[in-house]
């Protein structure tokens, strides 16, 4: 069993107010910490990125090779 099974079934046992308490500050962390902001490039995969400006409200980053992309840069939504 992995670990997201383990978790999941964690979740499973909590009441519906735990969880949405849990869901509740979860959120506030991602926010807090802006987690998520710093992406891996999408054309290799690399984590040596940098935060480029903004361009349609979306944060674009920068790469070693001085292509940019966005979080959403070829999603399948």
């Amino acid at each position: 069993m992995t670990n997201q099974d383990l978790l999941i079934a964690r979740i499973k046992q909590l009441s519906e107010e735990a969880i949405s308490t849990l869901l509740d500050a979860a959120a506030i962390m991602l926010k807090n910490h802006g987690i998520g902001t710093k992406a891996d490039c999408y054309y290799s995969g690399s984590q040596n990125t940098i935060r480029y400006g903004h361009k349609c409200n979306k944060q674009r980053f920068l790469k070693n090779c001085e292509r940019t992309f966005a979080t959403t840069t070829h999603r399948d939504v």
